[in-house]
């Protein structure tokens, strides 16, 4: 486990998601999970429905982590685990349920990037909020991806504090 997955990790996303949301009743996707570090974040700084958690979870450890860490906040019930890739997930469950606020924690390449950043920016509702995680130039390609997606939507661009890209879907 990273060190920062000892503890709950906050963000900049959780911040425009909490802000943006005083009514309550999100539904909320994270992609690429690990131990929970992030979804525990997210339980405990907006209100939400129901999340969608989505990771590979090769090793069944992690996701036992972050699954104890959901529960023993009462989420029973309120999320579920999906164990498929970000891609998998995507297009297995094209068209169906809008989210309110996707974050997505994926490898750090320009392929992953090109093959999950529209097909997660198309379930996104408009006026939500959507976070990648490590935006910076010591990822070029994959920052390369996310600025050309932002050039191509017109997404209002909220944060690019702390190495992490936090947009919002514009109102139609």
């Amino acid at each position: 486990m990273k060190k920062t997955d000892y503890m709950p990790r906050s963000s900049m996303f959780d911040y425009f998601v909490a802000s943006t949301n005083s009514k309550g009743g999100l539904i909320g996707l994270e992609l690429g999970v690990d131990a929970g570090a992030h979804a525990e974040s997210m339980f405990r700084s907006w209100r939400y429905r129901w999340l969608d958690l989505v990771d590979p979870w090769p090793n069944d450890f992690y996701r036992g982590i972050c699954k104890g860490r959901l529960d023993a906040l009462g989420g029973f019930g309120r999320y579920e685990l999906w164990r498929t890739t970000a891609q998998r997930y995507l297009s297995v469950n094209e068209g169906q349920a809008r989210h309110d606020a996707i974050y997505c924690d994926l490898p750090q390449d320009g392929e992953t990037a090109k093959a999950v950043v529209p097909a997660a920016w198309a379930r996104l509702s408009q006026g939500g909020i959507f976070g990648y995680r490590n935006y910076c130039d010591s990822w070029p390609d994959m920052k390369a991806v996310l600025d050309a997606h932002v050039a191509a939507t017109g997404a209002i661009v909220l944060s690019t504090e702390a190495n992490e890209l936090v947009l919002q879907k514009g109102k139609s």
